[in-house]
């Protein structure tokens, strides 16, 4: 009898922790999980950075593209943006191009703006803003508007 209340009390003994190998196990499950998890985090970060640079950009080329449109025509060659409000960490700026007619673009503002006399008219204006988050990525948004007399 002594010998079965022995071998009873090893079992119970083994029995109320874990080995090693399933400590590893589970150590190797929870950093997979939380390597995923930070990566997770990570891309989200990075998502919501060009979201919110695709957002002042959209809002910089409409306010861009809506002083085109104001414009006089002899005023249009003379344009030149006014920059972005800059926020930390971020760069913006907008490039305008009017097509003539072949087709090629043209930089404004000319440098003679009588030049533009022999543009088409109406004249194709190419809006180009080009922005950079603060982490470094390089993205553009280009729009186009006709501009006549």
């Amino acid at each position: 009898m002594g010998k079965s209340v022995g071998a009873k009390r090893g079992l119970a003994r083994r029995g109320m922790g874990f080995t090693l190998l399933e400590l590893m196990f589970a150590a190797g499950v929870l950093s997979i999980g939380l390597g995923l998890l930070f990566g997770s985090l990570v891309s989200i970060e990075l998502m919501g950075q060009v979201a919110e640079g695709k957002t002042m950009a959209t809002a910089y080329l409409s306010s861009v593209l809506e002083e085109v449109r104001q414009k006089s025509r002899s005023g249009l060659f003379e344009f030149a943006p006014q920059a972005p409000t800059q926020e930390p960490g971020w760069t913006m700026a907008a490039a305008l191009d009017v097509l003539d007619a072949g087709g090629n673009p043209v930089r404004l503002p000319l440098a003679n703006p009588a030049a533009g006399a022999a543009l088409p008219d109406p004249v194709d204006v190419r809006v180009t803003v080009v922005y950079t988050t603060p982490s470094g990525h390089l993205f553009s948004i280009t729009s186009t508007t006709a501009h006549g007399t």
